[in-house]
């Protein structure tokens, strides 16, 4: 998997959590949050259904308490504050527009509650649906729109407010794969020409990768990792990290020749070092390591010698055009497999069933997992 990172802004915190907690009875939803919502970034929430995410969004928009901990909103208690005094607005899975109101008035809507002028809300309403490209459906109801179409009133609706904080719950959910690819790019557009900071949930990874900044990766109510997208993807913390973000190699191993940055690890796939090590590695300590398989490089046996480090000698078991992509599942004498992942040329394959091949990965392709 690709991925180009976004810039993580450099700048001040809009929401701030310590220590919190949520309890619904005696199940503990969300445990030990500490985490800062910089501004101007989009922050998504990616995990498993139950993991926490939607929690922990209906929090920061004030739908439900949190047990302990604190919620401030740039220094300020967040906790007593409630969710229509908050500089907030949120996007829903089902969009919740007024079936009985047109477009340019399900945009004005909030606007109007808040009793701005008319000339005022004609400005904005168009402003913000030429933003979202609907500026020529401003008088289509709402069943004579596509999903897709949808999706934009309901963000064209968010944004006329100008919330500090934009929350948007799995948006994408109902779309087909080709929209909802499309929408991602043009919810990057909007947020780069508005500046508003973004709260996104998902339990897509491949949303997660195209669209943020930084991705918390919840488990079980807490935060298993924080970080950009390629840090997730290429340094995971811990197994789940590496199984839940793409495809992997996962293979058990052990510590040797000592620790630190001259540690070198042996396991099933031999002998292998890592440019990225954890802190406090210990001689003879048990890890996993994950490989993804589009480092692994594939290569005839009969040229060359196989790598003694990051390397191994495998014969090919399986093959799996996937449009662009082939996947090449090798064994090796052990019986230990390993996938790598290459592009697929535009005529016959390199490389064929049974054949032996040498296997070989950098440094840098090592994810040592200690979790």
């Amino acid at each position: 998997m690709s991925t180009q990172t976004l810039p993580v802004p450099d700048r001040t915190s809009i929401i701030s959590m310590q220590g919190l907690e949520k309890k619904f009875g005696t199940f503990t939803a969300l445990r030990d949050i500490d985490l800062d919502v910089r501004e101007g970034e989009i922050l998504t929430f990616l995990g498993p259904s139950g993991c926490g995410k939607t929690t922990l969004m209906r929090i920061i928009a004030g739908f439900e308490d949190p047990t302990a901990g604190s919620l401030q909103l740039r220094g300020a208690d967040m906790r007593r504050l409630p969710p229509e005094k908050r500089p907030i607005n949120m996007v829903f899975q089902r969009y919740a527009l007024f079936p009985h109101l047109d477009v340019f008035d399900n945009v004005a809507f909030g606007l109007r509650l808040k009793n701005w002028p008319a000339a005022r809300i004609n400005e904005r309403v168009g402003r913000m649906l030429k933003m979202v490209q609907m500026d020529t459906m401003a008088t289509r109801w709402i069943h004579e729109l596509s999903g897709g179409q949808s999706q934009r009133v309901a963000l064209a609706r968010a944004l006329a407010n100008e919330p500090q904080l934009l929350l948007l719950d799995e948006p994408l959910a109902a779309l087909d794969l080709k929209i909802r690819h499309h929408m991602l790019s043009e919810l990057k557009r909007i947020q780069r020409e508005t500046g508003t900071t973004f709260v996104y949930v998902t339990h897509d990874q491949d949303e997660a990768m195209i669209l943020s900044s930084r991705i918390v990766l919840m488990n079980h109510g807490r935060i298993e990792q924080l970080g950009t997208p390629d840090e997730l993807y290429f340094h995971p913390v811990s197994l789940f990290a590496a199984k839940f973000l793409g495809e992997t190699n996962i293979l058990p191993a052990e510590v040797r020749s000592g620790a630190g940055d001259d540690a070198v690890l042996e396991g099933l796939a031999g002998r292998m070092r890592a440019s990225h090590l954890p802190k406090g590695l210990a001689d003879g300590q048990k890890v996993h390591v994950s490989i993804r398989p589009e480092t692994v490089s594939l290569s005839d046996s009969t040229v060359g010698t196989a790598p003694e480090i990051n390397g191994a000698l495998a014969e090919i078991t399986q093959i799996q055009p996937i449009g662009s992509r082939v996947v090449y599942t090798a064994r090796l004498d052990n019986g230990t497999e390993m996938r790598s992942q290459t592009v697929r040329p535009p005529d016959a394959l390199p490389l064929a069933m049974g054949q032996k091949v040498h296997l070989k990965w950098s440094e840098a392709a090592v994810a040592v997992l200690t979790a």
